[in-house]
């Protein structure tokens, strides 16, 4: 189906917009739905429902255990608010991916580089702005880069999570010379 209406001109929702691409990008809500789905697409569920739950389980245990939290307990909410960001830069960065392809692996800075480098540095705001720029920045493009050399037989999995070990292993001690 064309993107011209019927008197062939181009309508005014697919002019421009990064939402308006294709593959359930047409509203305005893909973006946060997307970055939330995020947080649980290593688990195979990517969806935003699952996502609330995820959230909502982790802050209810942290809250739970809070006057015997150790040290790193401490960080939940730091690790948290860098994944969200992380989430919501790289569904951004990589919107035209995700509407050629149908699928991109944005998820994968969200579990390796970002609660390595905020636990690392010790929360703060610095450190979860710089990982979650450089996780969101990196890590998608390099996850799909090795998903594409792999054999054809072997699942674009295998490339995402030999991708977070790529991201994690050079991203940390990048991130930790620059803080």
């Amino acid at each position: 189906m064309s993107r011209r209406g019927a008197r062939g001109r181009v309508g005014r929702a697919a002019r421009g917009r990064w939402w308006s691409r294709g593959f359930g990008m047409r509203d305005a809500l893909w973006l946060p739905r997307r970055a939330l789905a995020d947080l649980t697409e290593p688990q195979f569920y990517g969806n935003e429902w699952s996502s609330l739950g995820l959230v909502a389980g982790v802050l209810l245990a942290w809250w739970w255990t809070l006057p015997e939290a150790t040290a790193a307990a401490t960080l939940v909410p730091d690790v948290l608010a860098a994944q969200l960001l992380t989430a919501c830069l790289a569904a951004w960065l990589y919107a035209g991916q995700w509407s050629e392809e149908g699928w991109y692996p944005t998820f994968v800075p969200l579990v390796s580089l970002v609660p390595a480098a905020v636990l690392d540095a010790g929360g703060g705001w610095p450190a979860m702005l710089a990982a979650a720029l450089l996780g969101a920045a990196a890590g998608p493009g390099l996850a799909r880069l090795v998903a594409r050399r792999l054999p054809a037989d072997f699942h674009p999995f295998i490339g995402s999570v030999a991708a977070m070990c790529l991201l994690t292993a050079a991203g940390v001690p990048v991130l930790w010379a620059v803080l």
